[in-house]
């Protein structure tokens, strides 16, 4: 109920369309990626680590939301805020995914080319 007032002081005549099925479907999305997480650390990994840029950037996420926790947890902040910040973080990964994906795909285009001059 906090986080709804704050959301009608910033939107007062904003509908809230959540449904069941949308926390449901995040629950589970969490669910998820916590076992798959778990699994990581796990699992054998043989040679493979994670790189130094993408520490990086986890390791800065993860200080900023722990950092605005703390902000927000002494009430400098709502937690409509903190909850709001939460969906850029979500774009920056899937913007970070994206790169590496079509990187990935220019690099398969320009090995497949060279290959056959080759």
């Amino acid at each position: 109920d906090v986080i709804r007032s704050q959301y009608y002081t910033v939107y007062p005549h904003g509908v809230i369309n959540v449904q069941l099925s949308d926390f449901a479907f995040s629950f589970h999305a969490l669910i998820l990626t916590a076992i798959t997480i778990v699994q990581c650390f796990l699992y054998e990994r043989g040679g493979q680590k994670p790189s130094a840029v993408c520490r990086l950037i986890v390791g800065l996420f993860l200080c900023g939301m722990i950092l605005l926790l703390i902000v927000t947890a002494s009430c400098c902040m709502t937690w409509f805020q903190y909850v709001s910040i939460f969906s850029y973080v979500k774009t920056r990964c899937n913007t970070f995914q994206g790169m590496i994906g079509d990187c990935n795909r220019v690099v398969s285009f320009i090995r497949c080319c060279l290959e056959r001059f080759i």
